[in-house]
């Protein structure tokens, strides 16, 4: 600042209440206020010699510290310097405008510049020094405020301003045009004829479909087409089937209500239920299901669970291809390695052995752990970002869901990366230690009551195993069923894996990532090789049998495969590199020769498993009740059906009813009900035990409203059923024979028994039926109104004793409790007319709540605001 010292005399100098910040901006007005001119040069420049380049000087105050004391000077200057009458007013839009901006800042996820825009309510901590200003300034004051207008801004103006800041931020960046080589000599004006096309830019069609990452999805594509043919033209694809079940996969005939249920309620599953902790998985699927549900005609499918798996069984290569193609970014930036990356992933041997056997953990894990991966490589980088952090810890959780096993692996590299990492990346290091086991809450704990769980998860367990060396073998060529001429083409790319693997990085960081590659591998490998020798429990192998049970080997071999491909990734660079020289004659040969390694046998692979299919280990899902059974079973009656399932040593059985059972094969576990009276029921009926009775009213007690057997017309089993009092045949087809169960007697001439057993009746003193009570949800759930009565009369419901723990029953919104000693939930109700509501309670209620919570905030942190540019200002 240049100042006549008339001037400056005249104005009695630098104000004393800003002499450290804010002096230049109050003269400057002062002088313009006392008719004087002021003349601002925005192109003149001073330099400090002793500053830095960022413009911190030694010993003083940051930049960013300067800025914020230079915005608090400015405003307590024009408080000083504006109308006396506006003061008041300027000085409450100012609190309230920064406390609006820091609060939208911090929703944009902008916390330095909404801490900024919060500081600037300091400057109206001094009021003080900005009336002492004010009174001074009054004896240089020539001319009116008003006068001055013309030097601000207008609103106008400043709104547009604002405008034009927030659409730069949000913006998406356009990429970069790749600059052409110059010319190295000027060839001078030419005809426009002459000119060369030759360096226009391409076309955006033509840019996508030679991108190749959108040819290495296309190509995945089309081989799951072509191996899922079969399973195509059969229907499982369509609404109006029930997806696909088999292998692992249990037959699905529910919606997302009934999966979102069997997650939520603290009394869920099939059958007389149970009151063990459900995996959130359930959850995750429930919220594909509500997603797919939006699409026309899914929701009025058979079974819109059924059919959202087997669409995510279709689409799983394609997604896997897609995510890889992306998370290798991480390692390389080469278009080409990172295709052949994802064309390999996608069409794995151990992806497609565990689609075929239905394994949905196989195919979220095979989708998401590239971006794990990748998203973990990016917490241990310097320049990541806590919105990759809280995007990877989502990720996480999801795959732990699934498989517990990669939960562990997770939380001990966040563990290592907590305690080896300097600086914010300890602090990504915890949001990835912490935020996956809180996301998945309470069911993270029943590992700590038995660690065997931890190895395990739906779906992903095993009764057989190959333990001879071709065994071994198949899993080192990363597959996992028995080893075939096409298992061998998968032998070149583990040969380039492994030297890649042992390559030199360039950097400290690339070694990091090659070792951390390497560790992968190897542990994936041992976990395949050592699974098999790990009994961790019993699991289902067929009617009334269990074998024992060890985690599924190909787990393992993902893990195995993903380190591979590290290795890949990191050596194609002076593959790639090579292959732009080709004047070195022998480089440029070994080049070609390794990229002929790599890519042929990925494509042939590919092509192999698109010509075999899938197998027909999996097929289009059926109804698996028949019709009657299904309506009564989720209409008002909501009785059940027990099917039998004799064999030559025991008579199995089952029952079903609206709830919807295990969806994939795990460890077999007690029940926790009681279950006495079933089996005693079953018993009777079916002549076991010594049993001589013929009569079904058991079963009518227990809400069974029929039975099916798979057995011949002529067998023992269906002659006694026939002779059973109370049993009623309705037909045969190739699921077995249908018995339909008669109603337990009404209590007299005015009472309704019903046209058949239902989960929950009104019954008198002596037990005889006094009418149907309609329920309206899965475990006897009751919203209805019961009309007044005479005499005692008690509410029973068909479940187990167990089940009264967590239901709430109320009439009339009085809580009712049941009557001790009962055979059943049984509950004393009012003589008067009231409603009755029997509800079953959410599991641990505040953890869910807390659960939702969290899982609100991490995905506001996982999603970007604004482009780069925006946030690599903030």
């Amino acid at each position: 600042m240049l100042v006549r010292r008339s001037v400056h005399d005249d104005l009695g100098g630098f104000d004393p209440a800003f002499l450290d910040h804010g002096a230049d901006l109050d003269f400057g007005w002062r002088a313009q206020l006392a008719g004087h001119r002021v003349i601002v040069v925005p192109a003149a420049v001073v330099r400090d010699a002793s500053a830095s380049l960022d413009g911190a000087r030694p010993g003083g105050p940051t930049p960013r510290e300067l800025e914020r004391r230079g915005r608090r000077a400015a405003r307590q200057v024009t408080l000083a310097r504006c109308s006396p009458f506006a003061a008041p007013f300027l000085a409450i839009w100012m609190a309230l405008s920064a406390v609006l901006a820091s609060l939208t800042l911090l929703v944009a996820k902008r916390p330095r510049q909404a801490w900024r825009e919060l500081t600037d309510v300091t400057a109206l901590m001094h009021p003080f020094a900005t009336l002492g200003a004010r009174w001074r300034g009054r004896r240089t004051k020539r001319l009116r405020r008003d006068h001055l207008g013309t030097l601000f801004v207008a609103p106008a103006v400043a709104a547009r301003t604002t405008v034009d800041h927030i659409q730069d931020a949000i913006t998406p960046e356009r990429a970069r045009a790749r600059r052409e080589a110059a010319a190295t000599t000027e060839t001078g004006p030419v005809a426009d004829d002459s000119e060369s096309l030759d360096h226009l830019p391409a076309s955006l069609p033509r840019r996508v479909v030679t991108h190749p990452g959108f040819l290495a999805v296309v190509a995945v594509l089309v081989a799951t087409v072509a191996a899922w043919r079969d399973t195509i033209r059969a229907g499982a694809l369509s609404p109006t089937n029930a997806g696909v079940a088999g292998g692992e996969l249990r037959p699905v005939t529910t919606d997302s209500s009934g999966l979102w249920h069997a997650f939520r309620d603290a009394w869920h599953g099939a059958g007389l239920g149970t009151g063990a902790e459900s995996g959130p998985h359930l959850a995750v699927l429930s919220a594909l299901t509500w997603l797919a549900e939006r699409v026309p005609g899914v929701a009025e499918s058979r079974s819109s669970a059924g059919v959202t798996i087997a669409w995510l069984l279709f689409l799983t290569p394609v997604l896997a291809a897609w995510s890889t193609y992306l998370a290798a970014r991480v390692v390389t930036s080469s278009r080409v390695a990172r295709a052949l990356a994802a064309l390999a992933w996608g069409t794995a041997g151990v992806a497609a052995t565990g689609l075929a056997q239905g394994r949905v953990g196989v195919a979220v894990v095979h989708v998401l752990l590239p971006f794990v991966l990748a998203g973990f490589c990016l917490a241990a980088r310097r320049d990541g970002t806590f919105t990759a952090t809280f995007a990877t810890a989502l990720a996480t959780a999801v795959l732990g869901a699934f498989a517990p096993p990669l939960l562990a692996l997770a939380a001990l590299a966040a563990l290592l990366l907590l305690v080896l990492g300097p600086g914010l990346r300890r602090a990504r290091a915890l949001v990835l230690l912490v935020v996956p086991a809180a996301l998945l809450g309470p069911w993270t704990a029943r590992f700590v009551e038995d660690p065997r769980l931890l190895l395990s998860g739906p779906g992903l367990v095993a009764t057989s195993s190959d333990r001879t060396t071709w065994g071994v073998l198949t899993h080192v060529l990363g597959g996992t069923s028995a080893t075939t001429w096409v298992a061998w083409l998968a032998a070149p790319l583990v040969v380039l894996g492994v030297v890649g693997l042992a390559t030199r990085g360039r950097t400290r960081a690339e070694s990091v990532g090659l070792v951390v590659g390497a560790v992968l591998a190897v542990l994936g490998l041992a976990v395949a090789l050592g699974s098999e020798h790990v009994v961790l429990g019993s699991a289902e192998t067929g009617v009334g049998r269990s074998a024992p049970a060890h985690l599924w080997a190909g787990l393992g071999v993902q893990l195995w495969w993903a380190g591979l491909l590290v290795g890949v990734l990191a050596g194609s660079r002076p593959v790639l590199a090579s292959l732009g020289r080709p004047g070195r004659r022998w480089g440029f040969v070994a080049a070609v020769c390794a990229a002929a390694l790599a890519v042929g046998p990925v494509l042939a692979a590919a092509t192999v498993w698109g010509v075999q299919g899938i197998g027909r280990t999996l097929s289009v899902g059926q109804a698996t009740l028949p019709a009657i059974a299904t309506e009564q079973g989720g209409g008002p009656l909501g009785n059940r059906l027990l099917l039998l399932r004799p064999s030559d040593d025991v008579v199995d059985f089952v029952l079903a009813g609206q709830e919807p059972g295990e969806l994939l094969r795990d460890l077999d576990r007690a029940p926790d009900a009681d279950d006495a009276a079933l089996v005693d029921a079953v018993a009777n009926i079916v002549g076991g035990r010594g049993a001589d009775s013929l009569d079904s009213k058991a079963l009518a007690r227990l809400g069974i409203g029929f039975v099916q057997v798979r057995a011949t017309a002529d067998s023992g089993l269906a002659r006694r059923l026939d002779s059973s009092q109370g049993l009623s045949r309705l037909g045969s087809s190739e699921r077995g024979i249908l018995w339909k169960v008669q109603p337990l007697p009404a209590a007299g001439a005015g009472a309704e028994a019903g046209t058949a057993p239902s989960r929950a009746r009104l019954v008198d003193a002596d037990g005889a039926v006094l009418q149907v009570v309609p329920t309206v949800g899965p475990h006897a759930a009751v919203d209805t109104t019961l009309p007044a009565g005479t005499g005692a009369r008690f509410v029973v419901l068909a479940e187990p004793t167990e089940w009264s723990r967590q239901a709430v029953v109320t009439f009339d919104g009085a809580q009712l409790q049941p009557v001790a000693g009962a055979a059943q939930p049984t509950y004393a109700v009012p003589p008067t007319a009231g409603t009755l509501e029997v509800d079953l309670a959410a599991a641990q209620p505040w953890w869910r709540l807390g659960q939702a919570v969290l899982l609100a905030f991490v995905v506001f942190m996982a999603v970007p605001f604004g482009n780069r540019r925006s946030r690599r200002r903030s």
